[in-house]
C-alpha cells in the first residue's frame, strides 16, 4: 500500500528480480489479458482490477493483486476489499 507513484512496482520488480519489467496478468478465471499500461504510474487512480493476478514470470512465486486504492470514507471501496480477501481466505481453506 502506498501513494502513487511511491514507487511500490518498483518494488515488486526487484522483489522477483524482475529486469524487463514484464509482467503476466490473468482476469479471474485464469486466461492471459492484455491491458497495456495497467502498472504503469499515472497522476490518475489506478485502472486495475483487483481480480486480476499479476506475476513476473521471473519469479511466479509471487502472485500480486492491484486495486484501484481507497479513498478516504468510501464504503463500497472498502467493500469491495473486504470482498475479495474474504473470498480468497475461504477458496484457501
Amino acid at each position: 500500500m502506498g501513494k502513487r507513484n511511491a514507487g511500490k512496482t518498483t518494488l515488486l520488480k526487484k522483489m522477483t528480480n524482475s529486469s524487463d519489467g514484464e509482467v503476466i496478468l490473468r482476469n479471474g478465471d485464469g486466461k492471459i489479458v492484455s491491458e497495456p499500461g495497467i502498472l504503469e504510474p499515472s497522476v490518475e487512480r489506478g485502472g486495475s482490477h483487483i481480480e486480476y493476478e499479476i506475476t513476473y514470470p521471473s519469479d511466479s512465486d509471487y502472485v500480486f493483486h492491484d486495486s484501484k486504492g481507497m479513498e478516504a470514507g468510501s464504503e463500497m471501496e472498502l467493500k469491495i476489499l473486504r470482498d475479495f480477501i474474504d473470498d480468497r481466505r475461504i477458496e484457501s481453506l
